[in-house]
């Protein structure tokens, strides 16, 4: 069932661009994005961007508790009339801005269901990332193209820093595509909606920090060998030996190398040396994130 426009209309809510509001419509969507999560009785779900609640109402019908976040005042408002559910906790702020330490509870395994402003993606799952351990799975409906980078592998230009951080932490299963016809207004491009499933053991690193520090300056420059992007960790003559006994090819690209392979490489220089922290500028963050 698609919600008339006109009924959107007469809410007396205009979307607003600045939060890259597109509102799914489609009722039958709303059905598979919940059935897809798996929620239980006893779950505690964290909904991002609640919008009109299309989800939302869905959602405080199954879970024990959800927590909807949704920063634009007037949602807040219509929502807060709207759903008076007494499982349902409304947070009328920025997401991406608050300290979740405050609100996540040490025995809750959170299970998040959202349909995610496109804007705010990548960022939000590198605060997922942050936060791993109260988290147990995600179900995202994103844009179609941030969907391929979580799911691309090495040799793809689509693969990069984005792909191994959620491909470390979680198993990633694309659901199905939303055309957008089903949204209002409707956006520029196709969304997908994708499950993350946390594993139950993550791949052994020797070094997370390392691990981590390599595959940031491996994409720093994409089009550069892993010989020059990841050299300023290093002291000249050290890295010259590490050059010659490395048990990954440095005069390979990033992009070409597995998860297992980024392993191996920081197991290895963990080994061998002590190496200087070298902490990227945000406009460096940025483009080791960016597809060229």
């Amino acid at each position: 069932m698609i919600l008339n426009r006109t009924v959107i209309h007469n809410m007396n809510f205009i979307p607003k661009k600045r939060f890259g509001q597109h509102f799914l419509i489609d009722k039958n969507i709303a059905d598979k994005i919940v059935n897809s999560a798996n929620i239980c009785s006893d779950d505690i779900v964290w909904e991002i961007g609640s919008g009109k609640g299309i989800l939302t109402e869905k959602l405080v019908n199954k879970a024990k508790k959800v927590v909807a976040f949704e920063i634009d005042r007037d949602l807040a408002i219509y929502l807060k009339d709207k759903i008076k559910n007494e499982n349902f906790i409304l947070i009328n702020k920025d997401v991406l801005k608050l300290d979740w330490d405050t609100i996540i509870n040490a025995d809750e395994d959170i299970k998040i269901v959202a349909n995610l402003p496109y804007q705010i993606s990548s960022p939000f799952l590198y605060k997922i990332e942050n936060h791993i351990s109260a988290f147990d799975s995600l179900v995202l409906m994103i844009q179609k193209e941030v969907a391929e980078r979580i799911i691309a592998y090495s040799n793809s230009k689509k693969y990069g820093k984005l792909s191994l951080k959620m491909q470390y932490y979680f198993q990633i299963e694309r659901l199905f595509n939303v055309p957008p016809h089903l949204f209002f207004p409707s956006p520029k491009v196709i969304s997908t909606v994708i499950r993350l499933t946390k594993k139950h053991n993550f791949p052994v690193v020797k070094n997370i920090d390392l691990f981590w520090q390599i595959i940031n300056l491996a994409f720093l420059h994409r089009r550069k060998m892993l010989r020059t992007n990841i050299s300023v960790i290093f002291n000249e003559d050290i890295f010259r030996e590490i050059i010659r006994n490395s048990p990954v090819d440095l005069n390979r690209r990033g992009e070409s190398l597995s998860l297992e392979e980024f392993i191996t490489l920081a197991d290895y220089i963990d080994k061998k040396s002590r190496v200087q922290e070298f902490k990227l500028t945000r406009k460096q963050e940025e483009n080791a994130d960016a597809i060229k």
